[in-house]
C-alpha cells in the first residue's frame, strides 16, 4: 500500500485513478497562483522557482507570485502549503530531501499523504572532492585506501539531513568503506577544513566550486547526478565506478495539496514542463549547477533511498544490540564525560563526546537526546531536531522520548 502511495505521487498518468474529474476545475486559474519556497530569498530554489514563476505567468493568464516561507528546514513553508485550498492556487516548490529524507524529524503533517508531485524540474550537481594529502587519484583508490584504513578518512558535511551528509551516507552504504562523518555549520565551513586537511574529503555543490578549484588545490574525484555533468565531460559520475550507488533525491519539484482535481494538474504539469524544454532555462541550470531530472527518476531513487534509509535504522540498531561489554563501557564512559562538559556549558565539548559514543553505540536513544539539547542550547535547531527524532526512534518507551516529543511540536 505505501508502495502505491508513492507510485501515485509521481506523475499525472495515475492521478486520474485517484482524482474525479470536476467540471470547475476547467476555469483553472480562476485568480493569482501563489508559488511558495519553503526557503529564503536568494537561494537556488529562490531563484529557479523565479524563472519558471516568469515564464509560466504569460500562459496560465493569471499573475504568479512566489512567496517565500523558510523555517525548519522547509518544513514551516511545505505544511503551509499541505493545509491549503486543494484548488492549484497554492503550489509549493522545494527539495524533495527537506520532504522525504528521514532526518527530517517528526512533520507536522505527511508529506506523502497530504502532498501530490506535480513535477521535478532538476536536481544539484555535486562533486566528490578530496585533499591532496590522501594518497588517491580515483574513486576506485580511494575506496581500496579508506577500506584499508577503517575510520582513518573523514567526511566533511554541512550537518544530519543536508545533502553532503546524505552523499555520504550513501557513497559508504554502497562501497563498505568506513569514513567518519564531520558536521561543519555550513558549506563554506566544510570547504575550509577540506582546505587546511582537517577533513579527508567533501561534496560540494560543483557550481560553487568549479571557479574556486584552481585556489583550492583540491582533487576532484566524480561528480553525482543522472549522468557526467556536460561542463565536466572528463570526470566520471560515481554511478560509473561505484555499483549499487544510489545518491539520495536532492530533486526540486513542485507539489500541490492532496485532492487537487486532475484537470488542474494536468494543466500545472503541462506549463511547467514546457519551460523544461526552453534554452534559456536550460542554459540558466546548469549555471546553477543543476541539471535536469524526471519525475520516474525521482520516484526511483526515493523508493531506493527509502529502503537504505530503513536498513540503515536496522543496522543501528543490530550495532547497539551486538555490542561486547568492553564496547559498551566505553560508550558509557563517553557518554557520562559529555553529559558533563554539556552541564559544563561546554558544547562543542560535549557534541565531539556524544558523537563518538554514538559512532560505538548508533541507536542509544538517551545519548541522542542529549545530543539534542546540546545542539539545541548553540541554536542548531536542524540537528537538534534530527537528534529527537531519534532518541522517539531509539527509544520511543523512554522519558527523554516524551521530551523529545514535546521539542518536536515547538
Amino acid at each position: 500500500m505505501k508502495r502505491f502511495a508513492w507510485a501515485c505521487m509521481i506523475g499525472v498518468t495515475c492521478i486520474a485513478a485517484l482524482v474525479p474529474l470536476r467540471a470547475h476545475s476547467q476555469d483553472y486559474p480562476s485568480k493569482p497562483i501563489q508559488i511558495v519556497v519553503p526557503f529564503a530569498v536568494g537561494g537556488s530554489s529562490d531563484i529557479v522557482a523565479r524563472l519558471i514563476a516568469r515564464k509560466i505567468e504569460s500562459t496560465m493568464g493569471q499573475p504568479v507570485t512566489i512567496r517565500n516561507i523558510p523555517g525548519a528546514g522547509g518544513a514551516v513553508g511545505s505544511q503551509a502549503v499541505a493545509r491549503s485550498a486543494p484548488d492549484g492556487h497554492t503550489v509549493l516548490f522545494t527539495t524533495t530531501n527537506s520532504l522525504f529524507a528521514s532526518t527530517i524529524p517528526n512533520l507536522p503533517f505527511d508529506p506523502k499523504r497530504d502532498l501530490t508531485l506535480v513535477t521535478s524540474v532538476a536536481e544539484p550537481v555535486f562533486g566528490l572532492f578530496v585533499n591532496p594529502s590522501v594518497p588517491a587519484n580515483s574513486v576506485q583508490e580511494l575506496v581500496e585506501y579508506a577500506k584499508r584504513n577503517p575510520k582513518k578518512l573523514s567526511f566533511a558535511s554541512t550537518g544530519a539531513g543536508g545533502a553532503a551528509h546524505l552523499l555520504n551516507d550513501a557513497f559508504q552504504r554502497s562501497t563498505g568503506a568506513e569514513i567518519a562523518d564531520v558536521p561543519y555549520t555550513g558549506t563554506s565551513p566544510a570547504i575550509s577544513a577540506l582546505t587546511a586537511g582537517l577533513a579527508s574529503m567533501l561534496f560540494a555543490p560543483i557550481e560553487m566550486m568549479r571557479s574556486r578549484m584552481p585556489s583550492l588545490n583540491l582533487k576532484l574525484l566524480a561528480v553525482t547526478g543522472p549522468e557526467r555533468y556536460p561542463a565536466l565531460p572528463d570526470v566520471p559520475n560515481v554511478r560509473e565506478v561505484v555499483p549499487g550507488f544510489e545518491p539520495p533525491s536532492l530533486a526540486y519539484a513542485f507539489f500541490v495539496p492532496a485532492g487537487t482535481p486532475q484537470p488542474v494538474l494536468v494543466r500545472l504539469n503541462s506549463e511547467i514542463s514546457k519551460t523544461d524544454n526552453t534554452t534559456d532555462l536550460r542554459e540558466r541550470l546548469l549555471d546553477l549547477g543543476l541539471v535536469p531530472v524526471s519525475s520516474e527518476q525521482l520516484a526511483r531513487v526515493v523508493a531506493n533511498q527509502a529502503k537504505a534509509q530503513a536498513a540503515e535504522r536496522a543496522e543501528n540498531v543490530r550495532r547497539s544490540q551486538n555490542l561486547s561489554a568492553s564496547a559498551r563501557d566505553g560508550a558509557t564512559k563517553l557518554f557520562n564525560q559529555a553529559f558533563e562538559l554539556f552541564k559544563a556549558g561546554e558544547f562543542d565539548a560535549a557534541v565531539r563526546g556524544f558523537t563518538q559514543g554514538l559512532e560505538i553505540d548508533p541507536a542509544n536513544g538517551v545519548a541522542h537526546f542529549y545530543l539534542a539539547e546540546t545542539y539545541a542550547r548553540q541554536n542548531k535547531t536542524a540537528l537538534a531536531r534530527t537528534h529527537y527524532q531519534r532518541t522517539v526512534d531509539f527509544a520511543p518507551d523512554s522519558k527523554e522520548a516524551l521530551l523529545a516529543q514535546s521539542r518536536l511540536k515547538k
